[in-house]
């Protein structure tokens, strides 16, 4: 807690035939009278000299800057007046040891007559303030207001770590979620379905019959595909077939190659074409025999 100035301007009102105050901060901004009824400026005593002969020149610069905004008045007086300005933290510690600070500054004089209200602490990850304050299981200091519940596994973290799972409905951290390959939605791992042919976990939604949609929607590939070259090259079995359909992503590849009386079904890798394993079936049934 500290003295601060406040400069008095006073002024002959020519029209009133009487002096008048103008109270400014040391900033140069005016003082509202209710300020200067809590401050208690309308009952000045005198106070010990605080000023100093080198503060002469800021002071006459401080009366300079402020007078010039008093139009067509006569200066009476200019008087420095000393309150007491008080700034500080609050430290809000947990039982782990965590803490923080809640910074506050202001008029003593409203402080302890209740004018001026707490600051709330303020959450630097998502700029909300609040007076309920909470640590989280990383040892992040935030408010309640930004925080959520994992709906799966109870943790407490940032509503923006939270993700509704596209299968559940369940808000829980996006870290728990697995992306659908076909959907790209978002949905708990253990709730997946393996399709039968390409052997991977998929959104529910995404599957019919153990297929999924994209092994059950083949479309017609060009036999100078790179993925379908390079399995003739390599299997020299593939390489009399020259109609394919299937799919290709980053990774994986479903191929089916047609022959006279049967087809062929292949997976395999994408970067080093390694053959994940095979299936064929004859052209009267609709059901595969996998190899492996």
């Amino acid at each position: 807690m500290e003295p601060r100035a406040v400069l008095r301007i006073s002024v002959g009102d020519r029209s009133k035939s009487a002096i008048v105050h103008h109270w400014f901060d040391r900033d140069g901004s005016r003082l509202v009278s209710d300020l200067i009824e809590q401050l208690g400026l309308d009952q000045l005593v005198v106070a010990e000299r605080r000023l100093r002969e080198n503060d002469q020149p800021n002071v006459s610069e401080w009366i300079d800057a402020v007078t010039g905004g008093l139009d067509s008045s006569t200066l009476v007086g200019a008087t420095i007046a000393w309150c007491r300005w008080v700034s500080g933290k609050v430290r809000v510690q947990f039982d782990n040891g965590r803490y923080d600070f809640v910074e506050f500054q202001g008029w003593a004089a409203q402080w302890a007559a209740g004018q001026i209200e707490s600051p709330k602490f303020r959450c630097l990850h998502s700029n909300l303030e609040s007076y309920n304050i909470v640590c989280l299981n990383d040892g992040t200091v935030t408010v309640q207001e930004a925080v959520d519940k994992c709906e799966q596994s109870g943790e407490e973290a940032f509503r923006d770590a939270m993700q509704k799972c596209c299968v559940s409905g369940k808000r829980v951290l996006k870290s728990l979620l697995t992306t659908c390959p076909i959907s790209m939605e978002r949905f708990l791992p253990d709730l997946a379905e393996k399709c039968s042919c390409c052997q991977r976990d998929v959104s529910p939604g995404t599957i019919c019959s153990g297929i999924c949609q994209h092994c059950r929607e083949l479309a017609p590939i060009d036999a100078s595909h790179p993925v379908v070259s390079r399995l003739q090259e390599s299997h020299g079995g593939y390489r009399k077939i020259r109609r394919w359909k299937g799919w290709v992503s980053d990774d994986l590849a479903v191929l089916v190659g047609s022959r006279l009386l049967s087809e062929d079904l292949i997976v395999l890798n994408v970067g080093d074409g390694e053959i994940r394993r095979t299936a064929h079936r004859s052209k009267l049934t609709t059901t595969w025999k996998f190899d492996r």
